[in-house]
């Protein structure tokens, strides 16, 4: 169809109109340029990137020139060593992960600052990505790394997988981190399974190394005996020693290596005593004792002192195999009755006796028609030790320096401050300084005398002025006992009051006036 040059006219018209009418619709004035959307980096959130990894993040919301910054803090120019930055760009940054940790991305567009919040996290790895090899009875600990949501273990036959496995078990688990104990030899797999993703570490398990089967020997003068060293890898270098301690090497007189290979050793006794032979592999010790054992002999020719209440065993040596009949007697030669001590649960190899009473008396072994004693000395108990007499000083007012050992000063000040009075006993300032020493050896308190007794809340007299009062010689003397004898009263009796606490009572002493001091475990 033929176009009129009226119509072209009309046409050419109309564009020209709608032309200059859209204009002022799309004119964009650069000096009062305003964003239609937030400016943000990265969207406004923070950004995780896995060390050695990088991440390219964008700012949004203008469309004028950025530079770019780090730092350690994020209303700082503060410098970093967790990330750097590379491939700038007026409107994107790579931010390269160095190291974990927390740093910021500045944006700088004019005069605004707009951050973003960079984590640079380890790689997601189970010790390190490094294999582990224990022996058995052995316990081994395994960290994840680069986790960010919470961990499963799992302890597998199989690698990122959870199946059965005989070689280890958890022992215990916390977080990012899993122990396990070596129970047989083979291969496992430690697993920690993150969200959806499965990380692995590899652990051998070998058989552990043990010197004639981690028992004792026994052999008697002038014979020899075999020990052998089992669970050592087929290449592993060997060194025997004999001493005559289990921890060092030192000369013994019991007994000598006669034979050694790289799994056994042949040790001749030469006198009567103990010494040990020690097997060096891998850097450690394995060490087996050998009893060299003389002629039949009781508590090994020693006399036995105790104290009234006490006990303790008598062994005998030489008499294995031999029927062995116990008796204790005022004589030496002959059974009579005696109040000084009993005897109980006696074996063919031992018998235990228990303190009665102040005295002499004698332990019998009779094999056959012969007969083997030890002479028993029962104490009586120690009565209080003197107390430490107070070293003068003429040059200072300071209380403390009266006394020759701060720890007395203490604990005289605390006992005379709680039951100093002259109607406590000395058994109840005994029992009243013996909690304080049970505190110390106590992971629950304090582990210094002055910070148990200066606990907060704990004793009155620190707070009430009672702790200044000059103790009488008296109660110095049940201190200076205490701090040369230890405790008076269980270890686990650690709260005294009036009135019961902990888990039960352990005594109670009342004053003379009433007053009652409840010791408790």
């Amino acid at each position: 169809m033929r176009t009129s040059k009226l119509q072209r006219v009309l046409v050419l018209g109309l564009v020209s109109v709608l032309s200059v009418t859209a204009l002022p619709n799309t004119r964009v004035d650069a000096a009062s340029e305003t964003p239609t959307i937030a400016v943000e980096v990265n969207q406004g959130k923070t950004k995780t990137i896995t060390v050695g990894e990088s991440a390219t993040l964008k700012i949004t919301g203008t469309a004028k020139e950025a530079s770019w910054y780090i730092s350690a803090e994020g209303n700082t120019n503060q410098g970093t060593s967790v990330a750097t930055l590379s491939n700038e760009t007026a409107s994107s940054v790579q931010v390269d992960a160095k190291e974990a940790g927390i740093c910021y991305l500045h944006a700088k567009v004019g005069n605004e600052d707009y951050t973003c919040e960079i984590r640079a996290v380890e790689p997601l790895q189970v010790n390190g990505g490094e294999e582990k090899t224990v022996r058995v009875g052995e316990s081994a600990a395994f960290q994840v790394t680069g986790a960010t949501r919470d961990v499963k273990w799992f302890v597998s036959s199989k690698e990122n997988y959870n199946e059965k496995t005989e070689a280890a078990e958890v022992s215990s688990k916390e977080g990012t981190t899993l122990t396990v104990t070596a129970k047989k030899a083979g291969i496992c797999y430690v697993s920690a399974k993150v969200g959806n993703e499965y990380v692995s570490c590899k652990l051998t398990v070998k058989e552990p190394i043990l010197l004639n089967s981690g028992k004792d020997a026994a052999v008697r003068t002038g014979k020899s005996v075999t020990l052998k060293l089992t669970g050592a890898d087929k290449d592993a270098k060997v060194k025997w020693y004999i001493s005559s301690k289990a921890d060092a090497n030192q000369k013994t007189e019991n007994a000598v290596i006669s034979k050694e290979s790289t799994d056994a050793v042949s040790v001749s006794a030469k006198k009567a005593g103990t010494c040990y032979v020690r097997a060096e592999v891998e850097g450690k010790f394995y060490t087996c004792k050998i009893t060299v054992k003389p002629e039949i002999i009781l508590n090994g020719g020693k006399t036995l002192s105790l104290t009234e209440g006490k006990s303790a065993s008598i062994s005998m040596t030489g008499a294995e195999k031999e029927t062995v009949k116990w008796y204790v007697s005022s004589k030496s030669d002959s059974n009579v009755d005696t109040e000084v001590a009993a005897i109980a649960d006696g074996t063919n190899q031992s018998v235990q006796v228990t303190a009665k009473e102040a005295g002499t008396c004698y332990v019998r072994a009779v094999i056959g028609k012969e007969s083997y004693d030890c002479k028993v000395t029962v104490k009586a108990v120690p009565v209080m030790e003197k107390a430490v007499q107070a070293v003068q000083s003429e040059q200072t007012k300071n209380t403390a320096d009266s006394y020759s050992n701060d720890e007395l000063y203490l604990l005289s000040h605390l006992i005379g401050g709680e039951v100093g009075a002259n109607w406590c006993t000395e058994e109840q300032m005994l029992a009243v300084g013996s909690v304080v020493l049970n505190r110390v050896n106590d992971p629950r308190f304090p582990n210094t005398l002055k910070d148990v007794i200066f606990q907060s809340g704990q004793y009155a007299c620190t707070w009430d002025g009672n702790f200044d009062r000059e103790p009488t010689a008296r109660v110095v003397k049940v201190a200076q006992y205490l701090l040369d004898n230890g405790s008076v009263i269980p270890t686990n009796v650690v709260w005294q009051s009036s009135v019961p606490q902990g888990n039960g009572v352990y005594k109670t002493l009342t004053t003379a006036f009433g007053y009652p001091i409840v010791l408790c475990y």
